[in-house]
């Protein structure tokens, strides 16, 4: 089952890098670790998270997307991640 899931992912990729007219493939991950913290190993100065959420979108970009604490990291940043890539993708499409 996982390996026709993955081979359905690649065919999809495929497509969209074949055919960017036509089909688009977006792939969106989060990074929230305290490796992320700013500033950094600074002693007792207080250090701000922030959570950092890739979107790949196959065959044309990859673009981060930077948010703060105040932010929560749940499916509403990652549907605004993907609404946010298919805005610059009609952008690029209409110049």
């Amino acid at each position: 089952m996982y390996m026709g899931e993955k081979e359905s992912y690649y065919a999809r990729c495929l497509e969209a890098m074949r055919d960017p007219e036509h089909a688009m493939s977006i792939n969106t991950d989060g990074m929230d670790q305290f490796k992320t913290s700013i500033p950094r190993n600074i002693g007792d100065i207080p250090q701000f998270g922030q959570h950092l959420q890739g979107v790949i979108e196959h065959g044309q970009e990859f673009i981060i997307y930077r948010s703060f604490d105040n932010v929560r990291k749940d499916s509403s940043l990652a549907i605004h991640c993907m609404l946010s890539q298919i805005e610059r993708r009609l952008r690029r499409d209409i110049e």
